[in-house]
């Protein structure tokens, strides 16, 4: 079993849930978040969006801590804590005049997709040695 704490750099809606699930899907292992009465299941939409409610809400800014456990939790705590640290927090949209949130729609390595009033946008993840400097 693996564990990892992450701080979450944007709110979690239903099409952010269809992402976090997207990148645990392929993997046997169990994705979950522990909480104090509960555990709550990364690959299932419900349990995502209920741990939205729940305090400490996994929104905005909040840390967690993630349990990966299974036959190949190495490759898919890799893959989640891909998605987790990718990209720089979204306190809000970067459109001039929008007053939306910016919502997680999509995700690969290297690119994160953003919605708001203004309609989607792309923000590239920096390369691992820009991260660092």
């Amino acid at each position: 079993m693996l564990e990892q704490e992450f701080e979450l750099k944007w709110d979690v809606g239903v099409r952010t849930a269809c992402v976090i699930m997207d990148v645990g899907k392929p993997f046997a292992s169990k994705i979950q978040v522990p909480h104090e009465y509960h555990t709550f299941d990364f690959k299932d939409m419900m349990s995502i969006l209920l741990l939205r409610g729940i305090p400490p809400e996994l929104k905005l800014g909040a840390r967690f801590r993630l349990r990966v456990d299974g036959p190949d939790e190495e490759e898919a705590m890799r893959a989640m804590a891909e998605l987790f640290t990718a990209g720089a927090r979204m306190d809000h949209c970067p459109k001039p005049g929008c007053k939306s949130p910016p919502i997680l729609i999509g995700y690969t390595p290297s690119t994160l997709t953003y919605i708001c009033c203004g309609g989607p946008w792309d923000v590239a993840r920096p390369k691992k040695e820009e991260e660092h400097a």
